[in-house]
């Protein structure tokens, strides 16, 4: 609770989610629902089991699953300043950017 009137002391504002509209976090939302059904049955014994088996899930995720048809990593790499693809290229005129 001391947050809020602090926040507002100092100028910041505040945006949250609005209850029961998860869309308006959709992206978030999908990943903690795929993080939960993959994770879901294992039954971890200690803190370090949580650790590896989340970082061998991140490693996973961000560098060897395809989202879009391009990891994470790849994405990030085809989007450094001065790299621009066709496939990309085509997505922002697309976009209109």
């Amino acid at each position: 609770m001391a947050v809020l009137p602090w926040s507002h002391e100092i100028r910041i504002e505040s945006h949250q989610i609005a209850r029961c509209k998860p869309t308006q976090n959709a992206v978030i939302e999908s990943f903690n629902a795929r993080l939960r059904d993959e994770l879901y049955e294992t039954l971890f014994t200690s803190l370090a089991q949580v650790r590896a088996v989340l970082n061998a899930w991140k490693d996973d995720y961000n560098n060897a699953r395809p989202h879009s048809n391009l990891t994470p990593a790849e994405f990030a790499a085809r989007s450094a300043p001065g790299h621009v693809d066709g496939a990309i290229a085509r997505r922002l005129l697309r976009c209109g950017l």
